[in-house]
């Protein structure tokens, strides 16, 4: 199925859908790894790993315009699954702010509890500092 970039009022709408069903895909994914993890006593090397035995086949990252799979940097500092987020452009997993729009770069799923960094907002010239 292919769809047409939309414009205007339905983009916000079609960039929600689309995370929300990226979201599902990594949690699904991520609880898919967990059990690799169990059963086999070590962690998946790749997302290859758990097809056919724990998913059907490596999610398709739903807002990648070129309808590549959810990627995964599983032996970074901290493990991750990522879809290219709103920008869709792939950002190697980064969490960091858009310093344009103050988004996110890439729609990021931290696998290991404690790993997501907060994102500062922005502060205006005219907000003062917190103490």
């Amino acid at each position: 199925m292919s769809y047409s970039s939309p414009s205007g009022f339905h983009m916000h709408w079609f960039a929600q859908v689309h995370e929300f069903l990226a979201g599902r895909r990594m949690a699904a994914t991520a609880l898919a790894l967990r059990l690799f993890a169990q059963e086999n006593a070590r962690p998946a090397a790749s997302l290859d790993e758990l097809v056919p035995g724990y998913l059907p086949a490596v999610p398709i990252d739903p807002l990648d315009p070129a309808g590549r799979p959810i990627r995964a940097l599983l032996s970074a500092d901290k493990p991750r699954l990522y879809s290219v987020g709103k920008n869709r452009k792939d950002n190697d997993g980064e969490f960091a702010a858009d310093d344009y729009r103050g988004e996110r770069l890439d729609l990021v799923f931290f696998l290991r509890p404690g790993d997501r960094p907060e994102l500062q907002p922005e502060r205006s010239p005219s907000t003062p500092k917190a103490k």
